[in-house]
């Protein structure tokens, strides 16, 4: 996923997070397993709030204040298997 951006005045109205869902819900109907993104430094934990972990810890090591942060999203649901196979 390339990273998203909401400008500023329209920020904390949750466009991004409905954009994020919106990819999450195109993912999982073409069966993706995993969304991965590179995160600017400064919005990593934006992601992590919404699911997102960082992939290398070196990324967010505390010195580091600039670059990008390797994020995934894990989109296995183990209740869909169980569906699928009590069929």
């Amino acid at each position: 996923m390339a990273r998203l951006a909401v400008a500023k005045s329209f920020q904390n109205q949750g466009i991004g997070s409905a954009m994020i869902s919106h990819i999450m819900n195109l993912a999982i109907c073409i069966n993706e397993r995993f969304i991965v993104t590179d995160a600017l430094f400064e919005k990593w934990t934006w992601y992590q709030k919404r699911g997102f972990s960082y992939v290398f810890e070196g990324d967010i090591h505390p010195d580091t204040t600039k670059g990008m942060v390797y994020m995934l999203y894990d989109l296995y649901d183990p209740q869909v298997l169980e569906d699928y196979f009590d069929e």
